[in-house]
C-alpha cells in the first residue's frame, strides 16, 4: 500500500509521521513511568501536559502501577509523555 501527502500551498508544510501507543492507566500516587535513569509520577506528566508534553530520551519506557507493568522498548531517540487533564474524562 502506498500513501501520499500533498500540499496545494506554495509554502512548505513541515510534518512528522509517527505512532503512539495509548493506554488507560491507574493514576494513583504509586503509579510511575520510568525512562532511562529517571522516573515520573502521573501528576508530573499531567503538569507537563498543561503546556505541551514531557519530552524524554530513552530506549526503554516502563509503566508500573495498579499491579500492571508495561515496557516499551525501541530506539525512540526522543519520546513524549502526555496526559489529558482528568476532569475531561467522563
Amino acid at each position: 500500500m502506498e500513501s501520499t501527502l500533498r500540499s496545494d500551498s506554495e509554502q512548505s508544510m513541515p510534518y512528522m509521521l509517527g505512532w503512539h501507543p495509548a493506554f488507560r492507566i491507574a493514576t494513583d500516587e504509586r503509579t510511575r513511568v520510568f525512562a532511562g535513569e529517571k522516573s515520573y509520577t502521573i501528576e508530573e506528566i499531567k503538569q507537563a501536559s498543561r503546556t505541551g508534553a514531557l519530552l524524554l530520551e530513552a530506549d526503554i519506557i516502563t509503566y508500573k502501577g495498579n499491579d500492571r507493568y508495561i515496557e516499551l522498548s525501541h530506539s525512540f531517540g526522543k519520546a513524549m509523555l502526555w496526559s489529558p487533564d482528568a476532569r475531561y474524562y467522563v
